[in-house]
């Protein structure tokens, strides 16, 4: 078309100069001639001579085509006009922007027929009536591209049904894994069981029924996979994302009470910590010095198995790696390793709510005159609880504000009061740290009623984002040093009813800074809101540009009600120069007299105004802008012309076929017992028989021959010698084993308090000798150790 319209300009310039030369060289000769003699010979030589009438000719001529030339040039055609009969010119004298034609977005999108297609890319719309034109992502050269997705559509405009399923069953044939919020619970129904179908795992946390749901450990996301040991950055998160979000709307806590708030929460979340990981590691030690003791050339280099770090992680790999020399299986040591984990103090957010309740513990665990503390000074608790102090010591009336810290803090945790919340909030089902290592489907139901639970949202999304880009991360360096491919998948993380999750991250620009990284770890988030003026009110003006529109490739228009929205989105398409037309004429019969005037002209003017937008739901069509391009209108897509369609809606899924949580409540086995779990470990490897693993009869001879007291004194001084070895590699003391003068202690109350005396003679049963020990044990009192606020059971 450029080359057409560039050869009808050359050939009229060529003509219209030849016209003007000719004509001008023939009367300038008449003028020669007689102009001498005559001055009006000029006129009659022009109109009776047929030279002169030739060269008027070729003068009108001249004017004809350079009238052409000037029409032709390719600034001023009209190169396009849509159905309003706006006429959009080449020239960019005011803008270059226009609608997209469907040869350009061929260029910029795949357009193929759906049911043809077997790369199930991201479906923005369609140029055809059923499926045969579908406009859908095509993937660049780039592996890394940027695929977020900012979606405004008033509520009814079919933003479930045009997008959001289309989008989940595709990232699924695309063999990925996503996590959606579900506000009516309709994309549960209609996708879950399909899911399953195809072996994906599928969980759902429902906030708004929590009878069926399942349960989500949140606390548990912020232990480092690395080492099994709390992250000190990752609690802060947790705690400063949890308090973020209970702040009512439109206010902010005073800095004061912010502050405090966090670090009471600190202080409980950080004891409940160092409570559990003490008593797994003090297990996991002695598990290991009887596994060392075990092998060949532990007698030759007993040094170097002393200075172990104490980290859980470590502890159980040399375990595994000692048991499997040993002949043991794999999967009974890490069932034993599940027990030590279930039988230690717990560490959950339903604990740290009851730490709380009862902060005469959390006093007492860190009071630096209280001769109890064994929690070293660098603890995050001890900082944070010294801190506390602090603050308040520099306000009057230290004690009130003490006293009302507490109380405030404890009213942020109002929720857990919920028996089933709680109990949902602290078990392990869904883990996020595994969503993008297999295909998952995660749905999260949002309750809009109760704005409180924002903060669980919150914690959900933020660790999700966390989770996701360090598994890539770790990933990828472990696939460059071996030479692989990153075994990732790919994660859609569908975010509608986007104002109702709160904050997403520690602090309002946190989410911002996540948005903009995920990109090159295969992150792809859709924001879903109703108007655009809800993502400033959650993050402010600054992060909201961040969020809308510097890190998102495609924005997608279905409904406007709101003003400031039209103006946005209007001002978004850009402006583009079109031709102006003006026709002025006279009234009446001096219209015939004076005649019309029709002038034409260039002005600019928004590809949509806001009006345009607000009237654009009735149209029922969808407005794509992708970053960098001109505006594009589409038709929409429904889900029911997906050719999977009838596959994905052929079961339906329903919330209540969830199995209650009162009765999984029932079904979950108790926790085991601490004494059962010292006599496991002693049983299991016992030092005498190095390299093999004894008899079952044989193991109960040797314990039943061995007083229960004589036992428990043994793996005190076990305990003593690890103790003293973590004091010359530089650990604090008590920072992470068992005081084994509390063991030892223990050991003799538990004897005197019932007045068991176990026998040593030959021919007594061990079997019932253990159940007598058992049953003496659990009617003991409880014991509070030295090394540790908690109580251990």
């Amino acid at each position: 078309m450029k080359q057409k319209r560039m050869k009808t300009v050359i050939v009229s310039c060529a003509t219209a100069l030849l016209a003007a030369v000719v004509a001008s060289g023939t009367l300038l000769r008449g003028m020669h001639l007689l102009a001498g003699n005559d001055p009006k010979g000029i006129f009659h030589y022009a109109l009776s001579e047929g030279k002169g009438l030739t060269a008027i000719l070729f003068l009108i001529l001249a004017g004809i085509f350079l009238a052409a030339v000037l029409r032709n040039d390719p600034r001023n055609y009209v190169v396009q006009k849509d159905e309003r009969g706006v006429n959009w010119l080449a020239n960019g004298t005011f803008g270059t922007s226009r609608w997209m034609s469907e040869q350009e977005a061929e260029q910029v999108f795949r357009v193929e027929d759906i049911r043809k297609t077997t790369d199930f890319t991201t479906i923005y719309g369609q140029l055809s009536e059923h499926g045969e034109k579908t406009v859908s992502y095509r993937r660049s050269n780039y592996a890394d591209e940027l695929q977020n997705v900012f979606i405004v559509g008033s509520p009814g405009s079919g933003k479930s049904r045009c997008y959001v399923r289309t989008e989940l069953i595709n990232s699924i044939l695309r063999g990925d894994s996503f996590i959606a919020t579900d506000p009516a619970g309709e994309l549960y129904a209609t996708l879950a069981e399909w899911c399953r179908s195809r072996g994906v795992d599928v969980k759902v946390l429902n906030l708004k029924d929590f009878e069926h749901s399942d349960c989500w450990d949140c606390l548990a996301e912020t232990v480092d996979p690395e080492t099994g040991r709390m992250d000190g950055q990752s609690m802060m998160e947790f705690v400063t994302t949890y308090v973020c979000n209970m702040t009512s709307d439109g206010q902010k806590m005073d800095d004061f009470w912010y502050t405090m708030t966090i670090l009471y929460l600190e202080q409980a979340c950080a004891l409940a910590a160092w409570s559990h990981e003490t008593r797994v590691i003090s297990d996991l030690s002695m598990l290991y010095r009887k596994t060392a003791e075990s092998l060949p050339e532990y007698s030759e280099n007993a040094q170097l198995f002393e200075n172990t770090a104490p980290s859980i992680r470590a502890l159980q790999k040399i375990i595994l790696d000692a048991a499997k020399r040993t002949g043991y299986s794999e999967s009974e040591i890490r069932a034993l390793f599940e027990e030590i984990d279930a039988s230690a103090p717990p560490f959950h957010i339903a604990e740290v709510h009851r730490l709380l309740l009862h902060y005469d513990e959390i006093e007492k665990a860190y009071h630096p005159l209280s001769g109890k503390s064994a929690i070293p000074s660098n603890n995050m608790g001890m900082i944070a609880y010294l801190s506390a102090h602090q603050e308040s010591a520099e306000q009057k009336g230290k004690s009130t504000i003490l006293t009302s810290a507490i109380t405030g803090t404890l009213g942020k945790l109002t929720l857990l009061t919920d028996q089933r919340l709680s109990y949902i909030l602290s078990e392990k089902g869904i883990r996020l740290s595994e969503v993008n290592q297999h295909p998952c489907a995660y749905f999260l139901i949002p309750s809009e009623d109760t704005p409180d639970l924002r903060s669980i949202t919150g914690l959900f999304f933020s660790f999700l984002l966390k989770k996701a880009q360090a598994n890539y991360d770790r990933a990828e360096n472990d696939a460059f040093a071996h030479g692989t491919k990153n075994p990732i998948l790919d994660l859609t993380v569908m975010l509608d009813e986007f104002n109702t999750l709160g904050v997403i991250g520690s602090s309002p620009s946190v989410f911002a800074t996540f948005m903009a990284n995920s990109r090159k770890r295969h992150l792809h988030t859709c924001i879903i809101v109703q108007n655009m003026t809800q993502v400033p009110a959650l993050y402010g003006k600054e992060n909201a540009v961040t969020i809308t529109q510097s890190c998102i490739d495609v924005t997608i228009l279905l409904a406007s009600n709101d003003s400031e929205t039209s103006e946005n989105i209007s001002a978004m398409t850009g402006v583009g120069t079109v031709q102006n037309e003006s026709h002025n004429s006279a009234a009446g019969f001096m219209d015939a007299v004076q005649g019309q005037d029709y002038r034409s002209g260039q002005t600019g003017r928004f590809v949509m105004t806001p009006d345009e937008v607000s009237r654009f739901k009735k149209e029922r069509g969808v407005l794509v802008m992708k970053a960098g391009e001109r505006p594009l209108k589409l038709k929409r897509f429904d889900y029911t012309e997906h050719p999977f369609y009838a596959e994905v809606t052929a079961r339906k899924a329903a919330l209540e076929d969830l199995e209650p949580l009162s009765a999984r409540r029932m079904r979950q086995k108790p926790r085991p017992e601490w004494p059962e779990i010292l006599e496991k470990i002693d049983t299991l490897i016992p030092a005498e028989n190095p390299c093999t693993f004894p008899k079952a009869e044989d193991a109960e001879k040797n314990r039943s021959e061995k007083p229960v007291e004589d036992t428990l004194l043994e793996e005190a001084d076990l305990l003593e010698g690890s103790g003293a070895d973590s004091k010359e590699t530089g650990e604090a003391e008590g920072s992470w084993a068992v005081n084994p003068e509390v063991l030892k202690e223990e050991a003799v109350q538990k004897t005197e308090a019932e007045g068991i005396r176990t026998s040593s003679k030959a021919g007594v049963g061990s079997r019932r000798r253990r159940q007598a020990n058992r049953q003496a044990e659990r009617r003991q009192p409880r014991i509070r150790s030295r090394s540790s606020s908690r109580l251990y059971e």
